[in-house]
């Protein structure tokens, strides 16, 4: 009788209340494990998109030895994916194709609308160190004399998270380059689907300087120049970048667009 019982009780099957209770365990575990996933996820790709932008940076500056400490920007139509030889010299530097240049110019995080073309990229340099449009291109001499003209490398921004811009906003993602604090802190809008702005990784963006040093900062849509460049703790463009018709942006005597 006893050698029944225990064969008996040995094929004892669950019961619907079990198997519920099994599963709600289940899921309550499910629930608490994929937020901590999704943010293991999400440093992951903020981890990846510093490095990029090091690496960037990097690339940069052995140009800059090669070239009498010139950055590199938008005179030289680096990032264009037509751009060859000497004229690529992210790409030169780098040792990449141009889609992997392309790749390697955009955040993992990154979920871009306008990804029509080579020209939206998500993480860029700056136009007021290596020239863009109104901004004649900078020499690594002219930093760290004194003053706010002449601040040092470490409070200059060199590469950095951007939005994705309107495409009548300044030209932002044209050639890989940033040249107003709208090219970060404000997304596309009109009548174009909203886009996302820099702030992409857990609400911070990732910036290198032009010191060599990365960091990330917390920011938010539309955040005006001066709190963007004092949460930086960065001496603004205004005081330093170079007008190509002469001048600079503080002394009123051109455009003021920072």
């Amino acid at each position: 009788m006893k050698t029944e019982q225990r064969l008996s009780f040995g094929k004892r099957s669950f019961t619907l209340i079990e198997l519920l209770v099994v599963i709600a365990i289940i899921a309550i575990l499910a629930g608490m494990l994929l937020p901590a996933l999704g943010r293991a996820r999400n440093t992951a790709r903020s981890i990846q998109c510093r490095s990029q932008q090091k690496q960037l940076y990097l690339a940069a500056m052995l140009y800059a030895a090669d070239y009498k400490e010139w950055f590199p920007g938008i005179y030289k139509r680096d990032v264009r994916v037509d751009a060859v030889g000497t004229s690529a010299p992210y790409r030169q530097y780098l040792g990449m194709s141009q889609l992997r240049c392309q790749q390697f110019f955009s955040c993992p995080a990154a979920r871009f609308i306008m990804t029509d073309n080579f020209n939206w990229l998500s993480l860029r340099y700056s136009g007021f160190v290596g020239g863009a449009n109104n901004y004649t291109p900078m020499n690594l001499k002219m930093f760290g004399r004194g003053g706010t003209k002449s601040p040092p490398t470490s409070k200059v921004l060199a590469f950095a998270d951007n939005s994705e811009a309107h495409p009548s906003g300044c030209g932002c993602g044209a050639y890989g380059f940033f040249r107003t604090t709208g090219c970060i802190t404000t997304p596309k809008a009109g009548t174009d689907p909203q886009g996302g702005t820099a702030f992409r990784h857990n609400g911070s963006m990732n910036f290198v300087t032009l010191a060599g040093n990365a960091d990330s900062i917390k920011g938010y849509n539309g955040m005006d120049s001066t709190t963007f460049y004092n949460r930086l703790q960065m001496t603004s463009p205004s005081y330093w970048a170079l007008y190509k018709a002469g001048g600079r942006p503080s002394d009123s005597t051109g455009y003021t667009d920072i």
